[in-house]
């Protein structure tokens, strides 16, 4: 520590000499008016002297108790820990947070063995469980001193846990009974037991020993939550959005007849089942919501015709057919059902609806062969963590479902066994940005698709 000193005389009569002292300092005397460069080893408190003789020979002096530079203070140090898992085996290290007291620059070095070995790089990657021995040292600068503080903790390193990120559950609803099943991911090597939450209150319903489990639900909207264990040190909750909502009984089917007095004008009578409104689609660009009604059309040709029947806002049922206009006669029986599509989220987006053959009858009047799939919906439609495919087979048969974006990506795919009937599967989007997908049944090599939209 250098200090340079400036001397002050008044009176006497000049010149002067100086004489002074400065203990424990080098060099410890001098005779120059104002010192400079005075060295002191250790900053404390020194006293430093000086004595002053004028040209008559009187003399006067002074000391004064000096401070030599500020002492180093580092009284305590902290920090935290994390592990984590790196690759498939190995574990990562990583010490964040690191507190002291140091007044001056501090200096942190880390070590991972107890303090055998330091580095400034504060990860450390392992591949052995066990318990290591985490060390941080501050070393801490002030005026040319210095002070060093260590502080070491025991940090646990256990097993790895490898529960896939992707490890999920799907949930299918009876719409007739209330009965969903859930069925989790099955990890290999097998999770130690499914923690079952069946309304999203945090208490454990069911506890089971495979990845399968029911519950009975009224209709509502509920949160559903798995915890699979690994471990008692390892596990992943996930939660989905469970809908149960009452079967939408509303069916729809029509006739259409036209005569050759009035070529192009067409009359349609609706065929309906727990119908409270409907709206007519006329394949021109003309609507009507009269249950049974009549339309005339400007011009010949082929037009697809659209019968959506309402029982509310989300129930609903479409059914369209090819009805040609210009026949030569009038008369004839009624066609057999159509390919029916019903989707009940307020949308007019079934798509793949008129892959089937199409004949006309001796009235002039067009037909189609019974579908294969009828009904195809999506529940909820907007949809966030899960949507429900509603859809009618003929009989009984293994089904592929489908997501893809609009580019034809892949985001999911399953095969799942479904009944003669009504099906309702669970399909789930929590890994699906906001946007507008596709989704695809395939039952038997028929293949119908309608669109979802994700919003977040």
């Amino acid at each position: 520590l250098r200090l340079n000193f400036t001397s002050a005389v008044a009176g006497g009569v000049a010149p002067y000499t100086y004489s002074w002292s400065f203990a424990g300092a080098v060099p410890a005397t001098s005779t120059a008016a104002n010192p400079a460069g005075v060295t002191y080893p250790t900053a404390g408190t020194y006293t430093v002297c000086v004595t002053v003789t004028d040209a008559r020979g009187c003399t006067a002096t002074s000391c004064q108790t000096i401070q030599v530079g500020q002492p180093c203070n580092l009284n305590t140090v902290d920090f935290c820990t994390t592990v984590e898992p790196s690759g498939t085996t190995g574990f990562k290290v990583t010490v964040s947070n690191v507190t002291h007291n140091c007044n001056g620059t501090a200096t942190i070095q880390y070590s991972f063995n107890g303090g055998a070995t330091w580095s400034t790089t504060p990860t450390f990657t392992t591949t052995t469980p066990g318990i290591i021995s985490v060390c941080v040292r501050v070393t801490c600068t002030v005026c040319g001193q210095t002070c060093t503080r260590t502080c070491c903790k025991s940090v646990q390193i256990n097993a790895p846990c490898n529960i896939p990120t992707s490890a999920s559950f799907t949930v299918s609803v009876n719409a007739t009974t209330g009965v969903a099943t859930f069925n989790a991911t099955i990890l290999s090597p097998a999770a130690a037991g499914y923690d079952w939450d069946f309304n999203g209150d945090g208490i454990v319903d069911a506890t089971t020993a495979t990845n399968v489990a029911t519950f009975t639900y009224a209709n509502g909207t509920y949160t559903a939550c798995v915890t699979i264990r690994r471990s008692a040190n390892c596990s992943k909750t996930i939660c989905r959005t469970v809908v149960v909502e009452p079967i939408c009984d509303v069916m729809a089917n029509f006739t259409s007849r036209h005569c050759t007095n009035a070529p192009l004008t067409v009359n349609f009578t609706s065929i309906l089942t727990n119908a409270t409104s409907v709206v007519w689609n006329f394949g021109d660009g003309n609507t009507s919501t009269v249950f049974n009604t009549s339309h005339t059309y400007a011009n010949y040709g082929t037009y697809t015709v659209c019968l959506t029947a309402y029982k509310n806002a989300r129930c609903y049922y479409r059914v369209c057919y090819l009805v040609i206009v210009g026949a030569k006669n009038c008369g004839g029986n009624a066609p057999p059902p159509a390919n029916m599509v019903t989707n009940d989220n307020g949308t007019e987006e079934a798509e793949e609806v008129y892959n089937t053959m199409v004949e006309t009858d001796g009235a002039g009047e067009s037909v189609q062969q019974a579908p294969v799939i009828d009904g195809l919906s999506l529940y909820p439609n907007p949809a966030k963590d899960q949507t429900n495919l509603v859809f009618e087979l003929n009989e009984a048969q293994d089904v592929q479902i489908t997501v893809t974006d609009m580019n034809g990506k892949t985001f999911e795919s399953f095969q799942t066994g479904a009944t003669n009937g009504q099906n309702v599967v669970a399909v789930p989007t929590d890994r699906l940005g906001q946007g507008l997908y596709l989704v695809r049944l395939n039952a038997g090599g028929t293949v119908r698709t309608t669109k979802l939209m994700i919003a977040r």
